[in-house]
């Protein structure tokens, strides 16, 4: 299990849990950042933030510090 906002470009993530202050749980949530999601990194800013991710056909940018609340695990690489 790792944190969303420590991924690089390309990888492919199952979202597992969310964690962190209420409001912040409540947001990512209503984003769609649930448990079993499929999450693909997108895009990262030159500065490392926001971190743009692809999550039920649709793009979203995201703080790295909010990102760091979505746990996730890495899924195989397609061949």
């Amino acid at each position: 299990m790792t944190q969303l906002g420590k991924l690089a470009m390309g990888d492919r993530v199952e979202v597992l849990a969310v964690d962190g202050e209420g409001t912040l749980v409540s947001r990512l949530s209503a984003l769609g950042f649930l448990p079993g999601k499929i999450v693909e990194i997108i895009h990262i800013a030159p500065l490392r933030d926001p971190i743009t991710v692809r999550l039920d056909q649709q793009e979203l940018s995201v703080r790295r510090a909010d990102a760091n609340a979505v746990y996730v695990r890495r899924l195989a690489k397609a061949v």
